[in-house]
């Protein structure tokens, strides 16, 4: 299950009258193929690779690389705590064999913690009968949390150095500028 089959094969040639291959050539012919394929079978597998997590608003968009040889029709990328509960989880997605894609997701980023993980979930092969994989995202992978800004002094804005700045001094010309304000602060 999920791994190379191997079938002797037929040729057309076989079956034409005069040909003949001795079968102890043929057997050998197969071997070959057979060593190959599993010399090789860390290759004829998927095996993904996410390179980049973005979230903008209630937009999630995915770069995830495929170094195997092999496509996955049913990826999909899940949000754990800390506690193992799964707290959100992507449609499917397909990667082809050694490309890279990028899926996106709508999700409510309201559900992301600080101290959360991700996970990936695919089979190592196209069919139905292969290997599932379940694996921790690295926790070095770029997750990229994007957000608009809705007000000039929201935020950030509000307790920032420049702004904070910026108001004494619209304070110092209002007062310089009406003498009236500091009579008033004086009596």
């Amino acid at each position: 299950m999920g791994f190379p089959t191997f079938t002797f094969e037929t040729d057309d040639e076989q079956f034409i009258p005069g040909s003949f291959e001795n079968l102890n050539e043929r057997l050998a012919e197969e071997m070959d193929v057979m060593r190959f394929l599993i010399d090789n079978v860390w290759y004829w597998r998927a095996r993904l690779d996410v390179q980049s997590i973005t979230i903008d608003d209630d937009t999630l968009t995915l770069d995830v690389a495929n170094h195997g040889m092999a496509s996955t029709a049913n990826a999909s990328l899940e949000y754990h705590s800390l506690g193992g509960e799964v707290l959100w989880s992507s449609p499917f997605f397909g990667v082809n064999a050694t490309n890279s894609t990028q899926a996106t997701f709508s999700m409510d980023d309201d559900v992301l913690e600080t101290e959360g993980m991700w996970n990936l979930n695919y089979q190592k092969r196209v069919i139905n009968a292969a290997i599932w994989v379940n694996e921790s995202v690295d926790s070095n992978v770029t997750v990229l949390m994007l957000e608009d800004e809705e007000g000039f002094l929201t935020g950030f804005g509000l307790f920032n150095p420049v702004s904070v700045l910026l108001g004494m001094l619209g304070v110092s010309t209002l007062m310089r500028n009406h003498p009236s304000l500091r009579e008033e602060e004086g009596a």
